[in-house]
């Protein structure tokens, strides 16, 4: 009931702050990156108290205004300065998922190590030490090796580390082995267990409630989540890490 009249709340103080596709360059201007807005985002907050949910964010790639006057309220509630006097708008864009892909990508790539390419077209991808079905690969874990003595090259293989960097083994691989790209695929974003932010739009109307997923999913599948707070299975699409808009019926 309280998450329930928290939104309730959020939303009668929302009433003019549809998602707009610019910001007003008078106003007060915020970026994030995650499903909720925080006090750390829009105030000067810091410890847990900046982890203290505001509002729902906007859709990625979305922009929403905020009423400072609800903010102020929520910042005050919890012991925090903002200033009394402000009335403009506070503007919030979220990331687009392909933003963050990106960031997280070229983040990866100034990390990698110089011999991303094998020495000789014929070396091999393999790993440094054992690992087991479902471990993530990073650039450490990976290795170079001289091609069999046989001289036949596996098909499938990687040629590049950047092809499995970030990927999940679907099997077990042994130490220098080399392993095939259908031995890894991409990492599911949400896991069985993880907590999902559910998200219910249509209309005007935005409601957002913490869920537990109930199966593994990526970026755009299906995925079954148990609702908190109603302790009912919901239906929903995995919208970005962590999160899951809600089937509209």
């Amino acid at each position: 009931m309280r998450n329930t009249l928290f939104h309730l709340t959020f939303l009668a103080a929302m009433l003019a702050c549809a998602p707009h596709a610019k910001a007003d360059s008078a106003d007060t201007s915020v970026s994030v990156s995650g499903p909720w807005i925080t006090l750390g985002d829009v105030a000067e907050a810091s410890g847990p108290l900046a982890n203290v949910r505001v509002a729902p964010s906007p859709d990625p790639g979305q922009t929403m205004k905020l009423d400072p006057q609800f903010v102020g309220n929520i910042a005050r509630e919890n012991g925090v300065y903002f200033p009394s006097n402000q009335t403009d708008p506070i503007v919030v864009s979220r990331y687009s998922n392909e933003a963050i892909a990106k960031a997280k990508r070229d983040a990866a790539q100034a990390l990698l190590p110089p011999d991303n390419e094998p020495p000789t077209p014929k070396h091999l991808l393999a790993l440094n030490d054992n690992f087991s079905r479902g471990d993530i690969i990073s650039a450490k874990d990976l290795i170079w090796i001289e091609p069999p003595k046989n001289g036949l090259r596996p098909t499938g293989t990687p040629t590049q580390k950047t092809d499995v960097i970030g990927k999940e083994l679907l099997r077990s691989v042994r130490a220098q082995t080399s392993f095939r790209l259908s031995d890894v695929e991409t990492p599911a974003l949400i896991k069985k267990g993880d907590p999902v932010t559910l998200t219910y739009i249509k209309g005007g109307l935005r409601l957002s409630v913490d869920g537990k997923a109930l199966m593994d999913a990526a970026m755009g599948a299906p995925v079954r989540v148990l609702n908190n707070y109603s302790k009912r299975t919901i239906d929903a699409i995995v919208s970005g890490a962590g999160e899951a808009r809600v089937l509209d019926r």
